[in-house]
This record gives C-alpha cells, structure tokens and sequence, in this order.
C-alpha cells in the first residue's frame, strides 16, 4: 500500500493539471445550456456523467467561467471539458488511499491547516497562469469538499480497513466512461502480471455509493 508521501504527491500532481486545464476552461462561458438532453444526445446517453456534470462539475467550474451561453463554443467543451473532468474525479477518488492510510494509524482525516497551506500555494501557482486568486479558492475547496465527502463515507462505512486487507491493486471511478477507462487499465495489468509469471488473478468490480472501485485479487 502507497504511503501518506506518495499520496500527496499524487495529489499535488492532479492539482497541477487541474489548474492548467481550468485555465484553458476559464476562456470559456459556463454554457449550462450544452449539457441539456435536447442539446446534446450523445452526453445524455451516460446518465451517469451527465449527473456528475450537472451535480458536481458545473459547481466547481462556476468559480472559474463566466455565467452565460454561447453555442459557437458548443463544438468545443467536451474536448476541453473531459480530461478535466477526470483529473477531478481522479484527483477525489484518492480519499479513499488517505482513509486507507490514516484511519489503521489512528490520524486525523481532515487537518484544517493542510488544506489552508495548500489552498494559498494553490492560489500562488494560479496567479501566474492567470487565474484569480479567489475564483482558484473557490474551485479548489469544492474539490476539496468532494473529497472529504468521499473520505467520510469511506471512514464511517469501514469500508477502507475491509477493501484493503486483500487486493493487489485498485482503481476508482466517479462515471461510468471513467469506469470503463479504469477497468481497461486493470485488464492491462492483469496481463502484465500473467506474462510476468506472478500467479493467476481476477477482476472484481463493485461499487460504493457513487464510486466504483475495480480490484484486481489473487486467485
């Protein structure tokens, strides 16, 4: 199991692109109106995004883009908005690695400090690709606030302590299109380790509350 370091750095790495790719998203309007069903059938298609979109994504993009619809943007959100997306949703699911690291040590979950020191260094990297200092704020401790809502589900259910005991690997998703991404990387893995000669292993996908979690287990 990955330690507290490791996470962190983890996280600070998911941070980085996020404020990059928020950046490029900040250039254009909030555009609500594209994630409408009339407006775009193929999104409305994976209910599932669509309801992380319209539930989670547009609060936390509201900090960054301006009110407003402009359907000569239309043809270019989901490019923009994907990878940002999934870096978010990639960037929460890591709750799940702290709890699993910090509740068999007994430690804190949520130090009110770190967050504070990694908002203000958060703000400084924003700043010089030109983003506002509060509009990173705001962004930030929505996704931060995500995390702990996912972090306190984890810790109260037991969860962690229960998942962690057997497999030999994990990946977390938030959506069903990041699910199918995860579930091809644990495949992948799975082949890996056969060519390597490591033993026999299977794939086991579950999910809990709005995660899915693909673990990959001994045979």
């Amino acid at each position: 199991m990955e330690d507290l370091k490791q996470i962190r750095k983890k996280i600070s790495e998911f941070d980085l692109k996020i404020l990059k790719l928020a950046k490029e998203r900040s250039g254009y309007l909030l555009n609500k109106g594209f994630y409408k069903p009339e407006n775009n059938k193929e999104l409305w298609q994976d209910s599932a995004l669509l309801h992380y979109i319209k539930i989670k994504y547009l609060p936390i993009i509201s900090h960054i883009c301006k009110e407003g619809n402009d359907k000569k943007q239309w043809e270019y959100l989901m490019k923009v908005d994907k990878p940002l997306i999934y870096n978010i949703i990639n960037r929460c699911g890591l709750g799940v690695d702290i709890v699993k690291c910090k509740d068999p040590l007994g430690l804190p979950i949520y130090v009110p400090e770190t967050e504070a020191k990694k908002i203000k260094e958060l703000k400084e990297c924003g700043r010089k690709i030109g983003l506002e200092g509060k509009a990173v704020e705001g962004m930030f401790k929505a996704i931060m606030d995500e995390t702990k809502r996912i972090e306190n589900y984890i810790s109260e259910t037991n969860i962690a302590s229960n998942v962690s005991l057997s497999p030999v690997q994990e990946y977390k998703a938030g959506t069903k299109n990041a699910k199918e991404i995860m579930i091809q990387q644990a495949e992948d893995e799975i082949k890996k380790l056969k060519k390597e000669q490591r033993g026999k292993y299977s794939l086991k996908v579950s999910q809990r509350e709005n995660i899915w979690v693909i673990g990959i287990y001994r045979v």
